[in-house]
């Protein structure tokens, strides 16, 4: 087994792709987390959060969906991003 080391272009295109595809998963994660991401209002402090319980009285779903989860976010944020980053590869193949 031989690891093969790109050329300074394709090191540079692959980085380029990483990247950009990293800056695409911030953005959407913090776009599907102000959109989607379940906030709740806890009665104890009055403001939003993302527990849906405080100690143990459930807070009221202020916005979003229960399901989605800061971990559902995450997970969507990366797995977009992942598929960025892959249609950008694509393209740049395509075009050498």
């Amino acid at each position: 087994f031989r690891l093969r080391v790109l050329p300074l272009p394709g090191l540079l295109s692959s980085a380029a792709i990483i990247f950009v595809a990293g800056c695409f998963g911030s953005v959407i994660d913090s776009v599907l987390g102000d959109t989607l991401q379940a906030k709740y209002l806890s009665d104890e402090s009055g403001t939003l959060t993302e527990k849906p319980f405080s100690g143990e009285k459930e807070n009221a779903l202020a916005r979003g969906f229960r399901f989605v989860t800061n971990d559902v976010v995450n997970l969507l944020s990366s797995a977009l991003a992942a598929v960025l980053g892959f249609f950008c590869a694509l393209f740049l193949a395509a075009l050498r």
